[in-house]
């Protein structure tokens, strides 16, 4: 996520580039909900930025100041909370379409 550009979200396609040096290139459906978020924080992000995330860029874990996000908004902790925002979607993805499309 950390390694996100603006570049990557395509708004017209509703899609998100994803280019990993482990998985090669993938593309991920732009989904409702973060299309909102991420208009939001594009209207607010400087003309000259290039990362969705700006802030505090490699100051440190990225799963240790979404635990204390968490914290502070009274959320109980997770073991794995990337994996599990991951597989929440699936599961609802999975109510509307087969795997194989899901896979895709």
């Amino acid at each position: 996520m950390l390694g996100l550009q603006w570049s990557n979200i395509d708004w017209d396609a509703g899609r998100i580039r994803i280019d990993s040096p482990k998985t090669g290139l993938r593309f991920c459906p732009l989904f409702p909900e973060v299309r909102t978020v991420l208009s939001e924080a594009f209207e607010l992000a400087s003309d000259d930025a290039v990362y969705v995330i700006e802030r505090d860029r490699g100051a440190e874990n990225p799963r240790t100041q979404f635990e204390r996000i968490l914290s502070r908004a009274g959320v109980e902790r997770c073991t794995q909370p990337f994996n599990n925002l991951r597989a929440s979607r699936r599961t609802e993805l999975q109510e509307q379409f087969p795997s194989h499309v899901i896979n895709a």
